[in-house]
């Protein structure tokens, strides 16, 4: 039975094996059919779409040949008028910005016979216009100083030492020197702070120095919200502080003055600055703030000896200046001579003071 059974097993097998073999043979069949009609229907499609596109390249070829002679001959047919158009166009623009500057000149014209009336201020004469606040006025002195300077019955600040006239116009300094003469500088800028209801105030400090190189120096502060206007005051202040400073000799009289005349001190706050002659050729032994200002006074030779907390720039330029302020203060024996008194200027021009008025009175 055994031997049935394994015959049995070994005769079904083969037929087994065959009818697989015919079925995976339709499948194959079968893809391979519609892969074809697939391909076909791709073919379709494609040459459908190129008959189209010629078709419509056909439609846009006949189109622009159609257009062409239109529009050749409107080329033709206009070129004069055209051009006439575009010369036409061109003097229309040149009138109308001819006629916009004469309406400029005009407005300028306007604005400069309004300037006397207003006074240098704007529309309405309401303060001052754009761009206007540069502009230099002319001087018109309120001090009887500044009326006899303007004037020119005096001849040179010496006039104005001499008596000890105060001077409160800064213009009274410009009128002796030229522009460029009178040499600025900014020697300091920092900010302070004030602590009120409302927070911090924070404003500059402001330090300038001026001179001529020639024996004359001033220095001046100022404490202002905006650096600019910090730095315009202090201008302004030193120039009306300016002050003489006397030369001499460290030895023989030979040459011109070249170093302080005595020993001289001076003193602001903490800070000691006292200032010794030198031989000619020693240069100004100091600090680099010190020689700035000895070279603004025209000082070419000085010894110097500082004390204090001279790191503070404002204290340590103030002692110096004193110092030097205080070389007219000694009483040296070539001033030793008689006196010779003069009529101070109000007096010498009191006719003058007399028919003229100040500008403005305070």
């Amino acid at each position: 039975a055994s031997l049935r059974s394994k015959k049995v097993t070994y005769q079904v097998c083969p037929m087994v094996e065959e009818t697989k073999d015919a079925e995976a043979g339709e499948e194959v069949e079968a893809e391979a059919d519609e892969a074809n009609a697939a391909l076909a229907a791709l073919q379709a499609s494609l040459e459908a779409s190129e008959k189209e596109a010629e078709e419509e390249m056909k439609q846009i070829d006949e189109e622009a040949a159609a257009e062409a002679p239109a529009a050749a001959a409107e080329d033709f047919a206009w070129p004069d008028e055209t051009a006439e158009a575009a010369e036409e166009a061109a003097g229309g623009e040149a009138e109308a910005a001819e006629a916009e500057e004469e309406k400029e000149a005009e407005e300028e014209k306007d604005e400069e016979e309004a300037k006397p009336a207003a006074a240098g201020k704007g529309k309405k004469g309401k303060g001052k216009g754009k761009g206007r606040g540069a502009e230099e006025k002319e001087w018109v002195p309120v001090t009887k100083l500044g009326r006899l300077v303007k004037a020119g019955k005096i001849d040179s600040m010496e006039d104005i030492y001499l008596h000890s006239l105060p001077i409160k116009e800064y213009e009274i300094v410009d009128q002796f020197y030229p522009p460029g003469n009178l040499k600025d500088e900014v020697m300091k800028i920092h900010p302070v702070q004030k602590m009120t209801s409302a927070g911090q105030r924070n404003r500059f400090v402001c330090y300038v120095l001026v001179g001529d190189q020639a024996g004359h120096i001033g220095l001046g502060s100022k404490c202002a919200k905006e650096v600019a206007t910090a730095i315009r005051g202090g201008i302004i202040a030193a120039k009306m502080s300016l002050i003489p400073v006397r030369r001499g000799y460290w030895g023989n009289k030979i040459g011109m003055p070249h170093t302080v005349p005595m020993k001289v001190h001076g003193k602001c706050g903490s800070v000691r600055v006292r200032l010794v002659p030198a031989p000619r050729g020693s240069g100004i032994v100091g600090s680099p703030v010190l020689k700035k200002m000895m070279q603004f006074a025209g000082v070419s030779d000085c010894f110097s000896c500082t004390t204090g907390h001279t790191r503070t720039k404002g204290n340590f330029m103030k002692a110096t200046f004193e110092a030097l302020r205080v070389t007219y203060a000694y009483l040296t024996p070539d001033l030793w001579k008689p006196t010779h008194f003069v009529k101070p200027p109000f007096q010498e021009h009191t006719d003058f003071l007399a028919q003229t008025k100040a500008g403005a009175t305070y």
